[in-house]
């Protein structure tokens, strides 16, 4: 009897370790036919590690939310230029620039003199360099903030404090970013009389710009279309001869329209006070520049 148990026991082993190494065999057979398989297709792929898998999911996930950003940008962008040229009228020229006035009548007062000039002035075809000439408390500023803000064409319009950011390189770059597209608007504020061979130097740096039309080429389409406004502070304090004096030095400015405030009358500046007028004229609004 113990034969016979000791019999079965070494026949059940035997089947067991028979049936682990056919196990083994099949496993070792798999691998070697994926490796022939991997090694005739060319297959360059490696094998990653697992501790490896979230830092490749991070990048993937950052790679298509640059993309679908940078896409959104590009059919925001394609969508915006679109939605201009479906206006077949937008970037025309002929937009009559002397109506703005009429929005700056209704903001400015006691100056009707200095806006019939300011609308001759935009309403020139052979050059429109514009200067603004006055005391503090007079308008100009807020003249120039209704300028731009009815201006045909609002990305076209570029501001510059003097005072604060007194650079040609800042000029040279706005005429280098002007538009073809409609008309251009230059506000440079802040000018004192002694800042008064800054038009000179502005009209020599549009010269040397082939792109922007001057003079009897106004009307060429090819040409960028520009207007630059100039606004000239006088000192209340100093002298009336010497004022006077400064005045006429202003009036000689190449290639310009010089137009001159009237100084208010206290009685007008209690007017302009208890009037309903945005940022209150009588503090001579400083535009907000951009």
């Amino acid at each position: 009897m113990a034969e016979w148990q000791r019999g079965m026991f070494l026949i059940s082993d035997f089947s067991v370790r028979g049936a682990c190494k056919r196990w083994v065999d099949r496993m070792k057979l798999k691998k070697r036919l994926r490796w022939i398989v991997l090694s005739k297709t060319g297959s360059n792929k490696k094998w990653i590690p697992r501790d490896q898998e979230p830092q490749i999911q991070h990048s993937l996930m950052w790679f298509w939310l640059v993309l679908f950003v940078g896409l959104g940008v590009c059919c925001l962008r394609y969508t915006n230029t679109r939605d201009l040229r479906k206006e077949d009228s937008y970037c025309d020229r002929s937009h009559r620039l002397g109506d703005m006035v009429t929005h700056v009548r209704r903001q400015v007062l006691y100056q009707e003199e200095a806006l019939d000039q300011l609308e001759q002035a935009l309403d020139n075809s052979s050059y429109r360099n514009i200067a603004l000439v006055g005391f503090s408390d007079v308008g100009k500023s807020h003249t120039a903030r209704s300028l731009r803000e009815n201006f045909p064409w609002p990305e076209n319009v570029k501001t510059l404090s003097w005072r604060e950011t007194p650079s040609l390189l800042r000029v040279q770059s706005m005429l280098k970013n002007i538009l073809l597209c409609g008309q251009n608007l230059i506000l440079i504020d802040d000018l004192t009389p002694l800042d008064g061979s800054l038009v000179s130097i502005i009209n020599e740096l549009i010269r040397g710009r082939k792109e922007i039309a001057k003079g009897s080429n106004k009307s060429d389409p090819d040409l960028k279309q520009l207007t630059s406004i100039f606004m000239f502070t006088l000192d209340r304090q100093l002298p009336e001869e010497i004022v006077q004096a400064e005045i006429e030095a202003l009036k000689q400015l190449p290639e310009s329209h010089v137009i001159i405030y009237a100084a208010l009358e206290p009685s007008h500046l209690k007017e302009c006070k208890d009037l309903d007028v945005p940022e209150k004229m009588q503090q001579d609004m400083r535009v907000k520049w951009l």
